[in-house]
């Protein structure tokens, strides 16, 4: 989809883009939202702006980038390879949504839902959360950068993932998955790490202050602040 294929419907600050063919959506009819847009005649899955109502639309290699849709309703949407540079997508319901592969570099996702979220390979560098990321797929997900303070990682898989730079400043990380993951130089103070598994992961210059863990917290094998490879962890979060 191309730029000069978008509209702006007179008077409604939504952007209209022609050419977008409607996906089945019953399955999704039924689907919670946080908003929902006044669509008329227009085809809901292609328009785009605030308290857009596109729940369960197909919208793989979409280009929305710098597009307000906050408050917006994505349940169960498939933005796999979409381009969402820069997108306001604040407060939207993003919960079972597939973005495998996306662009969402500089996005900012201030209190939206990922509740098993697939967004694996995704890149969000430098995008900034504080949101519910419960339980969702984040394989191999570039969050270099990102700003996940206070948001709700607990049983989100990240193995693999590049985190480098990242602020999980009291994150939930509550029995996720972070095998192999490249946290050097995260801000990781007052994370819950209650169950997580850090095995094989680099937190070289990562900050570990005032973790909470537990005896299911895992740290074998990890690169930790001064370069060692931890054994297990003491209770603090840090290498023994």
């Amino acid at each position: 989809m191309t730029r000069n294929a978008m509209r702006i419907v007179a008077g409604s600050g939504l952007i209209v883009l022609a050419g977008i063919a409607a996906p089945s959506v019953a399955a999704a009819d039924s689907a919670p939202g946080i908003g929902a847009a006044t669509t008329s005649n227009l085809d809901r899955c292609s328009i785009f702006g605030r308290e857009s109502d596109l729940h369960g639309c197909n919208l793989r290699n979409i280009d929305l980038s710098g597009v307000d849709l906050d408050r917006s309703n994505l349940y169960g949407a498939d933005l796999t390879d979409a381009k969402l540079l820069n997108t306001n997508l604040n407060r939207t319901n993003l919960s079972h949504a597939v973005m495998e592969r996306a662009d969402l570099t500089n996005a900012s996702l201030n209190r939206a839902i990922l509740q098993n979220a697939d967004l694996k390979g995704a890149d969000l560098t430098r995008a900034k959360f504080n949101t519910l990321l419960f339980g969702a797929n984040l394989v191999q997900i570039n969050l270099t950068g990102a700003t996940l303070v206070d948001s709700d990682l607990s049983g989100a898989d990240l193995t693999g993932s590049t985190l480098t730079g990242a602020n999980l400043e009291r994150a939930d990380l509550r029995s996720a998955e972070l095998h192999g993951a490249d946290l050097e130089g995260a801000n990781l103070t007052a994370i819950q790490a209650q169950g997580a598994g850090f095995t094989q992961s680099n937190l070289y210059k990562a900050n570990n202050t005032r973790w909470n863990t537990n005896i299911f917290t895992s740290l074998n094998g990890a690169t930790f602040i001064d370069g060692r490879r931890c054994g297990f962890p003491s209770l603090n979060g840090v290498c023994s």
